[in-house]
């Protein structure tokens, strides 16, 4: 490449749709656009409002073949996209993790996002490198490619992710490492909480122009969520203090920092080596959730797992120090 061009042929032939203009002379990328979707313009200045209306009235035609594109304003300016030149697609494959059929769609634009559509914005995505995060309640992966600036999301746990352009191979990084687990949160959240909608009609439907908003909140059909056990980050607790043994674990008094709330962790002794024991436990608690009995009990919120002993922990609604020697 080189860097020292002084004669840009900008071209719009692109090899991506994010990639605005490019060199063909040195291949330099002059103009990248990163696709969000929706504009804030609330609590803005009104300089603020100047640009955001520059920006809107830049994007009234397709960048890529000039067709004119509607776009509508609340709060926020939502930008269209045009269906002829940003396609999205999608496929279900075999896992060899969990044993069923996994959803990947494909989106050609770098998808930027930094929160979960599935848990309602309320679970911020994990990153496990530059290119690849995912959702622990979820189990849902968004890979990118760097070479074409595409995105695939991935719903539940694969090994690899191809890109459907350049049809490069990424390896799947997921943290937990454990399948059965894997297996659980799956069936539990995605085939459980969530109902995935049909997107080969959604895909198909499609009109003359979308909104990236729209599209992705189709995919979803919210159902009852308080049966929902969810993974959260062992980092999110602090003042961690033993206060009992017994029931194959040791009970444990922390402060949950997200939710300011005290609870209380069971931490399953050497389950880093086998979680058998720990998953069936879970499995009892899930179908508890879903019987009688259900306000009977103390409530789970979920599990994490320990860093530094990789032994899962489960993690339980606060209850007088009589009561967590049941637990």
């Amino acid at each position: 490449m080189d860097l020292e061009c002084s004669n840009h042929e900008i071209s719009r032939t692109i090899v991506s749709q994010n990639i605005q203009e490019f060199c063909g002379n040195c291949e330099r990328i002059l103009c990248f656009k990163q696709i969000d979707g929706c504009i804030k313009s609330e609590y803005s200045t009104d300089n603020d409002n100047k640009v955001v209306e520059r920006l809107v009235g830049s994007e009234q035609d397709c960048k890529l073949c000039g067709k004119s594109l509607s776009l509508t304003y609340k709060a926020f300016h939502f930008l269209a996209l045009c269906s002829d030149c940003y396609l999205i697609s999608s496929e279900w494959i075999e896992s060899t993790l969990v044993k069923k059929r996994i959803l990947i769609l494909y989106l050609p634009w770098w998808h930027n996002n930094l929160y979960c559509y599935t848990c309602h914005y309320k679970s911020k995505l994990t990153f496990t490198s530059d290119c690849q995060k995912y959702c622990a309640n979820c189990c849902i992966f968004y890979v990118g490619c760097r070479y074409c600036l595409t995105t695939n999301i991935i719903f539940g746990p694969i090994l690899e992710s191809k890109c459907k352009k350049c049809k490069r191979i990424s390896l799947i990084i997921n943290s937990r490492e454990h399948s059965d687990i894997d297996d659980f949160l799956f069936n539990n959240v995605l085939h459980g909480n969530f109902e995935l909608a049909d997107t080969v009609n959604i895909v198909k439907n499609i009109g003359k122009n979308f909104n990236i908003w729209d599209i992705l909140n189709s995919l979803f059909k919210t159902r009852k969520s308080e049966k929902q056990i969810n993974w959260t980050p062992y980092s999110q607790f602090k003042d961690v203090k033993e206060m009992t043994k017994g029931g194959y674990g040791i009970i444990h008094k922390a402060t949950w920092l997200s939710n300011n709330e005290t609870v209380i962790l069971k931490r399953f002794e050497n389950s880093k080596n086998s979680s058998n024991y720990f998953l069936n436990e879970l499995k009892s608690y899930q179908r508890c959730f879903d019987e009688s009995l259900r306000g009977h009990i103390i409530k789970i919120y979920g599990f994490t797992r320990d860093p530094e002993s990789e032994d899962y922990i489960l993690v339980i609604k606060y209850a007088s120090e009589g009561l967590t020697k049941e637990l």
